[in-house]
């Protein structure tokens, strides 16, 4: 059984020393990784750029609100996209409402398209047996005008009969 005392050295936190260590193998390893990085790319640029619009000082109120000042932008910037796209929206109802008005409108006329090719069909047909009588009846007509030609008496032949 551990006495008391070894009971209170166990569950004590870790010495000064042996933090301090920690803490300075923890901030060489910070140190580092900012020292590994690339700060003359592109976008390492960009992106300090970008940070500069939000992070005018270096001030421990500056550092604490950077969250909430990246997230208020982000924000914005959202409420600018809806926005945009709210616009957009509204024009797409409206080519869409369009969209219906020509399709019934199509309806309309195809309908009206069918019904009058329905009675011109009727009229067609009539006009075809019409054309096809006119064409017996001038036959018949040339075949009375061979035969009035053939079998009628001149006009001298008639006084002569009289």
């Amino acid at each position: 059984m551990a006495t008391p005392t070894e009971s209170a050295e166990q569950g004590k936190a870790p010495s000064a020393p042996a933090a301090t260590a920690a803490a300075s193998s923890h901030l060489t390893k910070k140190v580092q990784k900012a020292l590994t990085l690339r700060i003359d790319s592109q976008t390492s640029r960009d992106s300090l750029k970008c940070l500069s619009g939000f992070f005018h000082e270096n001030t421990v109120h500056s550092r604490r609100n950077l969250r909430s000042s990246i997230e208020g932008q982000n924000l914005l910037l959202h409420q600018e996209f809806v926005s945009s796209f709210s616009t957009l929206e509204r024009q797409l109802e409206s080519l869409d409402r369009l969209v219906v008005s020509l399709d019934s409108a199509v309806e309309r006329a195809g309908e009206q398209l069918r019904v009058s090719r329905s009675e011109t069909q009727a009229s067609l047909e009539k006009a075809a047996a019409l054309r096809k009588e006119c064409m017996a009846i001038e036959s018949k007509q040339e075949v009375l005008d061979k035969f009035l030609s053939r079998f009628r008496l001149s006009e001298a032949d008639t006084q002569i009969m009289r």
